[in-house]
């Protein structure tokens, strides 16, 4: 999972962090040191959360992922723990994620290649 989506996930819930990718997702925004319920952000997410995101992020610049690449690096994630961590089969995964094995196989290479990087 992307650096950047983890980080607003612990921040403010995970599926507030895929509402903020959906909404401004693969652009860069501002996120202002206050918030009041007429912000984008509040009305967005609701008041409470975006004081929660301001309280991470105010003040800084946040390159957010597009939704869709988002949502498969979560998808990518949970393949792996399911896989690596968990020890379930390459098929029972492939069924869960509507992949074959050799999909969950490239899913897992990836994601090896991804940690060889970083």
């Amino acid at each position: 999972m992307q650096k950047v989506l983890r980080e607003l996930s612990d921040a403010v819930g995970l599926g507030d962090a895929i509402a903020i990718c959906r909404k401004w997702g693969g652009r860069e925004i501002r996120v202002p040191v206050k918030v009041a319920s007429g912000d984008p952000l509040a009305l967005v997410l609701g008041l409470e959360t975006a004081r929660k995101l301001v309280a991470v992020y105010g003040d800084q610049r946040l390159q957010l992922p597009s939704e869709r690449n988002a949502l498969l690096d979560m998808r990518n994630a949970a393949i792996w723990q399911a896989c690596m961590v968990e020890g379930r089969s390459h098929e029972s995964v492939g069924l869960e994620y509507g992949l074959t094995r050799p999909g969950v196989y490239a899913v897992l290479r990836k994601m090896r290649e991804q940690e060889m990087k970083a």
